[in-house]
């Protein structure tokens, strides 16, 4: 499936399939780079609760390297402040197993509500098959 690509800031690009799947990719664990995750996630989430639509998106951090004190402050910080009446599913791509433990650490401080809606992959592919499963049992 073609996707378009769009550079948000340093060390982040957003990936968008036709489909609404959206990939945010991270290169970096800098603030400035969380930050402007952080800004997007919120924007899109405002958007979807006006649309009334639901969220499918993957969250790459293979290359960003292992989540920094301040990225998984961040991360919960959002996740918290997500609408509580937003339907929606976030796939987390790691690079390795290592990272897939660090990266537990912070789902675990995540509200109840929301570590329904996330999973954790070492593969895009079987990440984007999730996504496609949830969009299909949420219709």
């Amino acid at each position: 499936m073609q996707t378009t690509t769009e550079t948000i800031a340093k060390g982040l690009t957003l990936e968008y399939y036709p489909d609404g799947v959206m990939i945010y990719r991270l290169t970096t664990m800098q603030r400035q780079s969380i930050d402007a995750w952080i800004d997007l996630v919120q924007q899109h989430e405002h958007a979807a609760t006006i649309a009334q639509r639901p969220l499918y998106r993957v969250l790459d951090l293979r290359q960003a390297g292992y989540p920094t004190p301040y990225a998984s402050t961040r991360a919960v910080w959002v996740a918290t402040n997500t609408p509580e009446n937003l339907v929606e599913s976030l796939a987390v791509l790691v690079a390795d197993t290592v990272a897939l433990q660090f990266v537990k650490v912070v789902t675990n401080r995540l509200p109840s509500r929301y570590r329904s809606a996330v999973k954790l992959f070492l593969n895009e592919q079987e990440a984007l098959d999730w996504l496609a499963y949830r969009r299909s049992e949420l219709r």
